[in-house]
């Protein structure tokens, strides 16, 4: 029970840092977004978007969907904006880490 509370410590509290970036970043989901993600859903599920639209909004979880987007939207900020270091405290690009990405990938094939 120990590591379950962890875990759901550590996702609760990501949850809310997301939010309050995507409140303090005034990061909005379009209805365009909305739909393309929910054309991408149905696509998986194998069923119409119009079809899917019409359970999420008796469902009530149309907005569960535009809050994970948003979230989404806070974490690719994050990543834009966020400047890297690495152990020893030193700055790096990113392109670093495509290259230890890249160099990773070779040595596991």
């Amino acid at each position: 029970m120990a590591a379950v509370r962890v875990d759901a410590q550590r996702a609760v509290k990501a949850d809310l840092a997301l939010r309050a970036l995507a409140e303090a970043e005034d990061l909005t989901v379009s209805d365009d977004e909305l739909d393309t993600e929910i054309d991408t859903m149905a696509q998986r599920m194998e069923t119409s978007a119009a079809a899917l639209r019409r359970q999420l909004d008796t469902a009530g979880r149309t907005g569960a969907v535009r809050s994970e987007l948003r979230k989404g939207k806070a974490l690719q900020w994050l990543l834009d904006h966020v400047e890297l270091f690495d152990d020893e405290g030193n700055p790096m690009s990113r392109d670093d880490l495509k290259i230890d990405a890249a160099k990773e990938s070779e040595e596991n094939e």
